[in-house]
């Protein structure tokens, strides 16, 4: 090989490695750049006052589900509807044999009332008739 054939080759490999050496040091820059980036939003974001208000915030969610939390802990369960089922299916039961019960009970003194109300109306028949006849 000549000199001036090394020269060259020597001058392509400096540029080559000149140019390896920009492109990662662009991309590093870059990459540092979108990292400042990202660091500013993040401070910015977790600012005292943005703190400050996010506890806040997280303090009334807090309060709001422990009272949701008391109000649901006090409404019936499960068991208490089938404890109220079963008393209201046991009280239709005795209501209804009471009722039954009550019902042999008033036959004869529903056959007594119509007896009365029969003779109460042969009676105003015959003062009708002994008025009309006078």
């Amino acid at each position: 090989m000549e000199w001036g054939n090394i020269a060259q080759f020597g001058s392509l490999i400096v540029a080559l490695v000149t140019l390896i050496y920009v492109v990662i040091s662009n991309r590093s820059k870059a990459s540092a750049d979108q990292v400042q980036h990202i660091l500013e939003k993040v401070d910015g974001k977790a600012s005292g006052a943005r703190v400050e208000t996010l506890e806040k915030d997280h303090r009334t969610h807090q309060d709001r589900i422990v009272a949701i939390e008391a109000k649901l802990n006090d409404l019936p369960k499960r068991s208490d509807f089938n404890r109220l089922e079963i008393s209201q299916a046991r009280l239709e039961a005795h209501i209804a044999g009471e009722l039954k019960a009550l019902s042999a009970q008033l036959k004869p003194v529903t056959a007594i009332v119509q007896r009365m109300q029969e003779l109460s109306l042969e009676e105003a028949r015959e003062a009708r008739a002994h008025k009309e006849s006078a």
